[in-house]
């Protein structure tokens, strides 16, 4: 499961830090939170995101397996995402990636997080 409706908290973060596995060497997390934007004299409180939840669960899995294919060092992926309001400075998308070498995953983080803005059917809206 990717989408989750409750807050990307600390504990669910260290949770999904810190491999088991010996031939992790290397763990990059990216967290993508909710800023005060401003458009035409407006702030950005808070954003509504919405998602056609079983073909957004399918992409996640695609993109996924396209950084899995790709790097070959890389041996394990997390992605969360919440869906519903949610307000300034809380975590919209958590992505970890875990891989023998630091190289892969940093070029990994990259193009997973640009791919999930192209390919995962989520939408956001701006709540002032």
């Amino acid at each position: 499961m990717y989408l989750i409706k409750k807050i990307i908290s600390k504990e669910i973060i260290a949770e999904n830090l810190i491999s088991n596995n010996e031939n992790i060497g290397g763990e990059v997390i990216f967290l993508g939170k909710v800023r005060a934007d401003k458009f035409d004299d407006k702030i950005v409180r808070s954003l509504e995101y919405s998602a056609y939840e079983s073909m957004a669960e399918k992409k996640f899995e695609n993109v996924k397996n396209i950084i899995l294919q790709k790097y070959s060092d890389i041996k394990e992926i997390t992605i969360l995402h919440r869906i519903g309001i949610i307000k300034i400075n809380e975590i919209a998308l958590m992505v970890i990636l875990k891989g023998g070498h630091r190289k892969q995953a940093f070029k990994g983080m990259d193009e997973i997080v640009n791919l999930i803005k192209e390919k995962v059917p989520i939408w956001k809206k701006e709540i002032f």
